[in-house]
């Protein structure tokens, strides 16, 4: 019996220890992706317009709504 709680333990924490893993490898994916949005900044000349970049792009997709 006592030997089927340390079993249960163990397991339970081989469980954690995989699901740390997996959020390590996310927090990774996610930083290397910041990463390559930090590196994307700059990329637009200083006179772009957002709004109008926005207003067309969702024209074009949508249509126009006045």
């Amino acid at each position: 019996m006592q030997e089927d709680k340390i079993k249960l333990i163990t397991q339970y924490m081989q469980e954690i220890e995989i699901a740390s893993e997996k959020d390590d490898f996310q927090v990774n994916d996610s930083l290397n992706e910041l990463k390559e949005l930090q590196e994307l900044s700059g990329r637009f000349p200083e006179d772009f317009d957002y709004e109008k970049e926005l207003q067309e792009a969702l024209e074009e997709k949508y249509g126009y709504f006045g």
